[in-house]
């Protein structure tokens, strides 16, 4: 799992307010019971020590959520956090909290949110044809005509449309270069996890004999969907999201498949044990991060200023010169971390847990990169 979209918060200094709030309008009386569980949750965090500046803030954003015209009939959640009077983070949760909560701390409280979010995968997906491509990438979408004229075969005429078939032909394959140039553009730009190609069958294999690098690797065809009028968009909708699973059931295998062959190997290119990964975490070493949350219920670290800056008791910090807040959830400091440092997160949950044989440490582990980690040990 990637924490891109938390680096810019963990890198703002607390304390932080991070509060879980049903924000589902299925009942009538929705908006006044949103205004009232902010209320009664404002009143912790005030207790707490929460100023009234970031407070403030939050107000702004709950009642936007409350009065929203375009309400989801199904249960939604919401996870906001927020410090020095901005909300660094407003976002959609699959379900409602149960139960909603509040907290001022250290450090934002976003675990429960990693366990309940969906893998990200970032996707690509291009319904192509002879003329060009639809290309969707998240809720953008744009039209790729590449101009090519003729690209459909006369049929018949013997020798005399020979070259004619032949420019088809040739401008088939040119179509077929130009989308797959650009998909591979949006690929790249987008760090696309997965490119799905839908269309018409012929145009759909030539874009795809075309394409090179990542886009190459990270590309599945889809039997559905169409730019024609009629088509089946449901078909493909459904296709798409089955590819989308695979993906993530792949992408979490091979993952932990990785734990298993560096745990315990002698190429110095892992590490268990919670001062361990503090420690690789304060050398700027850790690609990845394997968490099993419930094996750290209870324990404690202490926190610097930058991301990476953590330990199990303050010395350490200390010694370096470094400021040391806490005790803060050692949890919620090595998430803190990973989204700080770039690193990836992996969840030893119950699903995880199921594609390890062996368990790292204390619940924690991390593949250290590749570039450092011989040096280590």
């Amino acid at each position: 799992m990637r924490l891109n979209w938390l680096r810019e918060v963990v890198r703002a200094a607390g304390p932080f307010a991070t509060v879980y709030l049903d924000g589902s309008h299925q009942d009538p009386g929705a908006t006044q019971a949103i205004e009232l569980a902010w209320r009664d949750a404002r009143a912790g965090l005030r207790s707490d020590g929460a100023d009234e500046a970031t407070l403030g803030a939050l107000d702004d954003v709950v009642a936007s959520i409350a009065r929203a015209e375009r309400r989801d009939p199904g249960w939604t959640g919401w996870l906001l956090v927020a410090a020095e009077g901005t909300v660094r983070l407003c976002r959609a949760l699959p379900h409602a909290p149960d139960p909603p909560r509040a907290r001022w701390a250290m450090v934002p409280d976003v675990l429960p949110a990693l366990i309940e979010l969906p893998e990200p995968v970032e996707l690509v997906l291009a319904v192509v044809d002879a003329q060009g491509a639809e290309i969707s990438v998240g809720q953008h979408v744009r039209q790729l005509d590449t101009g090519r004229h003729p690209l459909h075969p006369v049929h018949g005429g013997g020798l005399a449309h020979l070259p004619m078939r032949r420019r088809v032909e040739e401008n088939q394959r040119a179509s077929a270069r130009r989308v797959a140039h650009a998909l591979e553009a949006e690929v790249s730009n987008v760090g696309g996890d997965l490119l799905v190609l839908a269309g018409e069958t012929q145009s759909r294999s030539r874009v795809y004999r075309e394409l090179t690098g990542r886009a190459r690797a990270v590309v599945e065809q889809a039997e559905h969907g169409g730019r024609a009028p009629g088509s089946d968009d449901d078909a493909l909708a459904e296709e798409v999201a089955r590819l989308v699973d695979g993906r993530i059931a792949d992408e979490r295998r091979t993952a932990f498949e990785r734990w298993q062959r560096h745990a315990g190997g002698h190429e110095h290119m892992a590490v268990e044990g919670l001062q361990p990964v503090f420690d690789a975490f304060q050398a700027g070493l850790v690609d990845a991060l394997y968490l099993d949350p419930s094996a750290l219920a209870g324990r404690e670290a202490w926190i610097g200023a930058e991301p990476g800056q953590v330990s199990a008791v303050p010395e350490p910090l200390l010694e370096l010169g470094l400021c040391a807040s806490g005790p803060v959830p050692s949890a919620d400091a090595l998430v803190r971390a990973a989204a700080g440092t770039g690193s990836t997160l992996h969840l030893l949950d119950e699903e995880g847990a199921d594609l390890v044989e062996r368990r790292p440490v204390d619940g924690v582990g991390a593949i250290l990169r590749a570039e450092t980690a011989g040096g280590t040990g």
